[in-house]
């Protein structure tokens, strides 16, 4: 038996919900063993507390890019890190500035780098990297080397 709603869906015309447990003659009603479960999952997990981030691309940058990595140290030692967050998303997802957050949020890169991450710091960071263009054509020059 499992519980049902009164809302009007023209397709399936009912929403079901979750189980409730099943009728017998002998027994009456009796309560879903899986119901049970879930009571007791719901006492001792949080889930709340559980993080789900992706690695791959993260790892894939970490090992194969060094070289630029530590020429990024060199040339902008305060901005490294959000460089490569930023080339992390752009990468990756090919993503706007808005969604960078939430593409590093869901990201094992933010666990490595130690900032905060915004719309608005990213931003400012890209104007702050766009008035330094000495430091951008050296740092350019120097994969020419």
């Amino acid at each position: 038996m499992y519980a049902v709603s009164s809302i009007y869906d023209p397709i399936t015309k009912k929403v079901t919900g979750k189980i409730l447990g099943s009728i017998t003659e002998a027994n009456g009603f009796v309560g879903s063993v899986l119901r049970v479960l879930s009571k007791k999952a719901e006492k001792y997990i949080y889930f709340s507390a559980i993080a789900i981030k992706k690695q791959g691309f993260s790892s894939f940058i970490n090992l194969y890019f060094q070289q630029q990595i530590h020429k990024l140290k060199t040339f902008f030692f305060d901005d490294w890190e959000q460089i490569v967050a930023i080339t992390y998303c752009r990468m990756a997802f090919h993503s706007p500035i808005k969604n960078m957050p939430f593409n590093l949020e869901i990201s094992t890169l933010t666990n490595e780098l130690n900032f905060v991450f915004t719309d608005k710091k990213i931003s400012i960071l890209l104007n702050s990297i766009g008035q330094k263009r000495e430091t951008v054509v050296d740092f350019m020059k120097s994969f020419i080397q």
